[in-house]
């Protein structure tokens, strides 16, 4: 196994924990956190390494709130500007032929609004914020119906942050959307056991992320 390469990147006024799991060489996959956990946690490890080995180079990072220890997300001017540094290091450092952008609910959702101007390959959504919980009038979709290149949603059939009825009405005005449903997944994939086991949703998604970078 490659060995696990972490930087400290200058983003504006801050800094941040860049980590780069090496995969394939011509390809990379950004992935920015959701809002309540740093790249150290393990929903964002297990996608960095299972993606790693067999797909593109994934690289993981924190927000400037998350790398200091704060609970409070940073403003969004704050997050786009992370993300575009982010972006920036990896097109001038690892050089992929192919860059995908995406992240953990926040993380996805800020991908998205650096995306017009990005130039990414596609974009992947782990879970994508739709809507606060309890709040379907509060739609969250503007971002992506500026985004020309293909973009694939992941989301739990029962996440409170999209409901999926209006993620289907919303995927019909992007442009090369495409929607992977977890069954009786929450925001995070997780399911019950009768419908299957963590391990078989996880493999799930993986499968459907290295196959959207192919």
């Amino acid at each position: 196994m490659k060995t696990v390469k972490e930087y400290k990147i200058p983003t504006g006024k801050h800094s941040v924990t860049l980590q780069l799991h090496p995969g394939l060489p011509d390809k990379s996959l950004i992935l920015g956190n959701g809002a309540g956990a740093p790249l150290q946690s393990p929903f964002m490890q297990y996608f960095a390494r299972s993606i790693a080995r067999a797909g593109p180079t994934t690289i993981l990072f924190n927000f400037p709130y998350q790398e200091v220890g704060r609970k409070r997300p940073d403003q969004t001017a704050t997050l786009e500007e992370t993300y575009r540094s982010v972006v920036e290091f990896v097109r001038t450092q690892v050089r992929p032929v192919s860059l995908f952008l995406g992240g953990k609910s926040m993380g996805g959702r800020i991908a998205a609004h650096i995306g017009p101007q990005a130039q990414s390959s596609g974009f992947i959504y782990l879970g994508y914020p739709l809507h606060p919980p309890g709040k379907p009038d509060q739609l969250r979709d503007s971002v992506l119906y500026a985004i020309s290149a293909p973009q694939l949603f992941i989301s739990g059939t029962r996440d409170p942050f999209c409901t999926l009825t209006l993620l289907r009405k919303v995927l019909k005005k992007c442009n090369q959307a495409r929607l992977l449903e977890i069954p009786d997944g929450d925001h995070s994939f997780k399911v019950p056991a009768r419908v299957m086991s963590k391990e078989e949703a996880l493999d799930m998604v993986k499968q459907e992320i290295l196959d959207f970078t192919k």
